[in-house]
């Protein structure tokens, strides 16, 4: 099985959003005003640290449905994703990981295995050196 991981393009996403919302609305808003109002929302979507994305409230209600329309989106890639990595393939010591998951563990192994066990061995440590 072969996963095709895409980058990610965030005017394809913009497009797809501004063309969802303007279907709903028609052409009451002219196009260059459609593409400013949606890239001005997609770009605060997406900025770092932004706290109101959790305070629905403080939304306008474009706001409020560009985001609608990025989650929905957003939910979709990752779950397209997530199907064409997933494997059900059975060994007898278990559901055996299809090529892209075992390539990306032989690939990252000592990072995987540092970051797994890592924290509990300097935990011990730590605990060991105060005891």
């Amino acid at each position: 099985m072969e996963t095709n991981v895409q980058t990610y393009d965030p005017s394809k996403l913009m497009e797809m959003v501004r063309d969802r919302i303007r279907a709903t609305y028609v052409s009451l808003i002219p196009d260059t005003q459609w593409t400013a109002m949606v890239q001005q929302v997609v770009d605060d979507f997406f900025k770092e640290g932004n706290q109101q994305y959790y305070d629905r409230k403080s939304h306008s209600p474009f706001k409020g449905l560009v985001y609608e329309e990025l989650e929905k989106k957003s939910r979709e890639i990752v779950q397209n994703f997530l199907a064409s990595i997933s494997s059900t393939e059975w060994t007898s010591y278990g559901m055996k990981p299809n090529e892209y998951i075992e390539t990306f563990i032989k690939e990252n192994a000592g990072t995987i295995f540092s970051n797994v066990i890592g924290g509990m061995i300097q935990n011990t440590l730590s605990m060991m050196q105060n005891h």
